[in-house]
Parts: C-alpha cells; sequence; structure tokens
C-alpha cells in the first residue's frame, strides 16, 4: 500500500522550516533582551529573570481573509509561555507572548498577555 502525504504534514513541514522551535526560541530570547527582560502585561511592568524557561505552546501558519490586515496579510505566529508554573498544564509563571513573523520567518511583532490566555 502506497502512503501520500497528507496536507497537515505539508503544512507541518512547512512551519518547521520557516519558524523553527529553535528559531522562535532564539527570537523570543532576542526580543526580551530588546525589552531589558522588562514587559508590560496587563497593565503591570513585569520582570523576568534573564534565565527563565521558554517553551513553545504553538506555531503556525495564518491565511488572512481579509485585505489590509494589520499583519500584511498571510503570516506565520508562535505563543510563547514565559517561565512555566504548573508542568503539567503547561501554564506561565510571568505571561503570554504571541509573536507573529513575515512568510520569509522574519519577526514583524508581537502581543502579550496575563497569565491567562484571552
Amino acid at each position: 500500500m502506497e502512503i501520500t502525504e497528507q496536507p497537515q504534514d505539508i503544512i507541518i513541514r512547512q512551519i518547521e522550516s520557516i519558524i523553527s522551535k529553535e528559531k522562535v526560541i532564539r527570537e523570543a530570547k532576542a526580543f526580551l533582551i530588546t525589552c531589558d527582560w522588562m514587559l508590560e502585561i496587563d497593565e503591570e511592568m513585569i520582570s523576568i529573570p534573564q534565565d527563565i524557561e521558554i517553551h513553545i505552546r504553538s506555531r503556525a501558519f495564518i491565511k488572512a481573509d481579509t485585505e489590509n490586515t494589520v499583519l500584511l496579510d498571510n503570516h506565520y505566529e508562535a505563543v510563547i509561555l514565559i517561565g512555566i508554573e504548573d508542568e503539567r498544564a503547561k501554564h506561565p509563571k510571568y505571561g503570554y507572548l504571541k509573536m507573529y513573523f513575515n512568510l520569509k520567518g522574519n519577526f514583524i511583532s508581537e502581543d502579550r498577555y496575563g497569565k491567562h490566555l484571552s
């Protein structure tokens, strides 16, 4: 029996080639460095320890179906957990960092959320 590649396998391979886990973590740390390890989350300035564990919650390709979006149409996104408070449930200690990448994998923007992603 011949096994054919499924569309989701192609998408996953493309995401991995454009925004690999290693690249996303590297970009998250570089962003935190530019912020001097201080982030405003939920109207509070939070100091992030420089040795913090950074985990990836998700990575995705986003197909925009409307014109003139803020992120210039299609893009990639990664959701980062800044620190781990609950290892089993994978809740962040400090908050979430949602990172946006263009189609070439260059970091273009970010959003921050508190411990409860909304």
